[in-house]
């Protein structure tokens, strides 16, 4: 569920290298639902049920990105934040 849809083909700022596109999300673990926002053209904010515990959150945010961006999770890849808040995923082209 996304408030602020913003196609991936936007997503052009300086986190763009070659033929992958960057993003950073906020997380906030133990929410009452799973939402995503888009702060920014390359920013999301994300509030997921999962609890921080063996990367049960950082799936349930890639989830919702995937879902965001229409496509399959496995083009996706965590790549800074493993265990905080702050997140950098990189989308594989």
């Amino acid at each position: 569920m996304c408030d602020n849809s913003v196609p991936l083909s936007a997503l052009v700022d300086a986190h763009m290298t070659g033929s992958d596109d960057w993003c950073s999300v906020k997380v906030h673990p133990q929410a009452r639902k799973d939402v995503l926002v888009a702060v920014g053209p390359t920013r999301f904010e994300a509030w997921v049920k999962a609890q921080p515990v063996d990367g049960r959150a950082n799936e349930a945010v890639a989830a919702l990105l995937a879902r965001h961006f229409r496509i399959p999770a496995q083009r996706l890849r965590l790549v800074k934040g493993h265990r905080g808040r702050q997140k950098v995923f990189r989308v594989l082209s």
